[in-house]
């Protein structure tokens, strides 16, 4: 039987406005969701984009966020 020990999401995402990112950012944290941002690009026209890690589902992240 296998079973996940651990697991995380990575994800690439565009905010239309650092604004609209902070609010995101509030709302995982308003749910309690483990995440940390790799990095942030400034793109055209005030557009923002995003490498983050965060929890998948309800399983366990292990070392990934630390």
């Amino acid at each position: 039987m296998k079973r996940i020990e651990s697991a995380c999401l990575e994800q690439t995402l565009i905010f239309d406005s650092r604004e609209e990112l902070e609010i995101f950012k509030r709302q995982l944290e308003k749910k309690r969701v483990p995440f940390k941002v790799e990095g942030v690009q400034d793109l055209t026209d005030g557009m923002v984009s995003v490498r983050m890690l965060r929890r998948y589902v309800h399983d366990p992240v292990g070392d990934y966020l630390d």
